[in-house]
């Protein structure tokens, strides 16, 4: 396991990620940020824990929107495609588990 910091916010958090994934788990934080930056605009209010949560529920709802859209079957056929894309939603699930998880400590 990797350890790095992002600055999420005015914030700066430690994340772990699996070894290979540190770039990813950057980009990753970085499009919160951008995320963040432009609700915190829109709702004119610096209240941190508030944009957070809000941006958690907004990524989330966009994510069971891409998996009612792209419904992937779980016939016995799925081919190689089908897997990578199930890895990549996992993936991306467990990043927003873990910063839902910062957010409540």
């Amino acid at each position: 396991m990797s350890s790095i910091n992002v600055k999420i916010g005015s914030r700066n958090y430690q994340l772990a990620c699996e070894d290979g994934q540190e770039n990813q788990l950057i980009k990753t934080a970085e499009e919160l940020d951008k995320r963040i930056d432009n609700l915190s605009r829109q709702l004119r209010t610096g209240n941190e824990s508030l944009l957070l949560v809000m941006s958690a529920i907004i990524i989330l709802d966009e994510f069971a929107e891409y998996k009612k859209k792209y419904e992937i079957s779980n016939d016995k056929g799925k081919n190689k495609r089908d897997e990578e894309v199930t890895e990549i939603l996992n993936t991306i699930s467990g990043y927003l588990e873990n910063v839902i998880e910062k957010l409540e400590k």
